[in-house]
């Protein structure tokens, strides 16, 4: 499901002087994002679109370590139930590590802002 992720974050909005944001940074930008990658951001304290795309993934590196590699031959040696675990698992990791890389392109991509992105209207 394709949601969009405010930036700077609205719970922040309250404690800065948006003409002063608007002169120093720029508009306040509505960037697209799926609903995982805009719930692990969620309102983490941050005024800028890159700042935020490098905390979204250290998130996913860490969540990358939890993640134990099996070889085939590991996992035949298991049980029935617990190989079926760890090929859950599996989708999971494949899942993540393609999160990770389209959050490695959006931020080695240089976007230029807020050309790619939809304003907001805030006063």
């Amino acid at each position: 499901m394709q949601c969009y992720d405010h930036v700077p974050p609205i719970s922040l909005c309250e404690h800065i002087n948006t003409e002063e944001y608007k002169e120093k940074i720029g508009d306040f930008l509505l960037v697209p994002s799926c609903l995982k990658c805009n719930g692990l951001l969620g309102d983490y304290k941050t005024r800028d679109y890159h700042s935020r795309l490098k905390h979204l993934m250290t998130k996913y590196q860490r969540r990358m370590f939890r993640f134990t590699k099996w070889t085939d031959e590991d996992v035949e040696e298991l049980g029935a139930t617990l190989r079926s675990l760890i090929e859950f698992e599996k989708v999971q990791r494949d899942e993540l590590e393609e999160r990770l890389s389209g959050v490695y392109r959006r931020f080695s991509s240089n976007m230029e802002f807020p050309k790619s992105v939809f304003k907001t209207k805030q006063t």
